[in-house]
Order: structure tokens, then sequence, then C-alpha cells
């Protein structure tokens, strides 16, 4: 009762992008040097929003620098690799706003660290799910926030998948989760290899 009383509850969240990105700014000033707000950015992106391990990784890119008075984005490039959730986002981001060459060349450097055929196939099938269900949404003038709700994810990536079902019609957002269908059949029943698959998907894609 005592707790009920006086308790009160903290939120300890992660920090947004925004704030991420003006941390290293600030570290950078204090260690004399100065971070690029496109290096912070993609640095934020590499490492996550945990202050621990972007600590880390910024004095890695102290050390790397050297002398250099400016860490520029080529540094962060060069220093730090892409977690496995922003490589399949850049995969499926790609896919949506019709990159295909970028979108093959991300399944392949997937494959290659390891991501499991499956779980791409998943991730594929997923956003064009997203983009065929954004673009009813769209036909209904839904408001943002709503569109949001309904689609499950935060209201940046809505906004993306808003812009992305732009480039598909719904007649070709369902031809492509058919396809996805018949290329995990493929896959899984030994007539084809992912790669494979997925290749002549996104020749099929690019045919319109």
């Amino acid at each position: 009762q005592s707790l009920l009383r006086r308790g009160r509850a903290v939120e300890f969240t992660y920090l947004g992008k925004a704030d991420l990105v003006r941390w290293l700014q600030k570290q950078a000033r204090l260690a004399g040097k100065v971070i690029s707000p496109e290096a912070a950015a993609l640095l934020t992106e590499r490492a996550g929003p945990d202050l621990l391990r972007l600590s880390q990784e910024f004095h890695k890119l102290l050390s790397y620098v050297g002398a250099e008075k400016e860490i520029k984005e080529e540094h962060v490039s060069t220093l730090t690799v892409p977690l496995p959730e922003e490589s399949i986002f850049r995969v499926v981001d790609a896919l949506g706003e019709k990159r295909y060459r970028e979108a093959l060349a991300g399944i392949r450097d997937l494959l290659q660290v390891g991501h499991q055929a499956p779980a791409i196939l998943a991730m594929v099938a997923r956003q064009f799910r997203l983009i065929l269900l954004a673009r009813e949404l769209k036909g209904k003038k839904e408001p943002p926030a709503r569109v949001a709700a309904q689609l499950g994810v935060p209201p940046f990536v809505a906004r993306k998948l808003m812009a992305q079902a732009e480039n598909f019609s719904r007649q070709q957002a369902v031809a492509a989760l058919s396809m996805l269908l018949s290329a995990d059949e493929a896959v899984k029943k030994g007539r084809m290899d992912f790669l494979a698959a997925m290749e002549m998907l996104v020749l099929r894609l690019s045919l319109g």
C-alpha cells in the first residue's frame, strides 16, 4: 500500500536517432574532433541505440582517424559493419523502391554472413504483405496515425510503406506474394537454389 501511495514508474528508453547524433557530436568535441552529421547518423545505424556499444565503436574511430580532425562517413563505412537487422531492412526497402540490383547484392551479402534463407524470404514476403495493405489503406484515405497502427509499424516505417505502395499496383503486389510462395516451395523441395530463386523473382518483378 505504501508503494502504491508513494511509488512511481520511471521508464528508461533508448535515445532517438537525433539525440544519439547530438551525443556523438558532443563526444567528438570533448575529444577535440568533429564528426560529420552523415558519419554520426551512419554510426548510430551501425552500432544501434545501445550507448555502451556506440561509445566503443566511437572510440575505435578515434584511434582509426589518428591526427585527422574530422571523422567522416567513409571512416565509419570502413571500420564498422551493418547490424543484421539493418541489412535485411535495407534489402526489403530496396525491393519496395524497385532498386533491384541493390536488393540482390544485399541478399548475397546476407547469405555470405550467415543469414538464413527462410528468414530472408519471410521478411521479403512480409514487406509485400505490408505494401499490399498500405495500398488498401491509402485508398481509404486513413489518417497517418491510423495507418501506422493498422500496419503495426512505427510512423516513419508506415510513411515509407505508403510511398512504396505507389510503386506497385494491387495486382503486382499480389503477384509478388504468389511468386514468393512458389519460390519458397521450389527451394524447400530442392528444385531450385535459394539465390537462384530470388534472382528469378527479382527479374520477374523488374519486368513488371
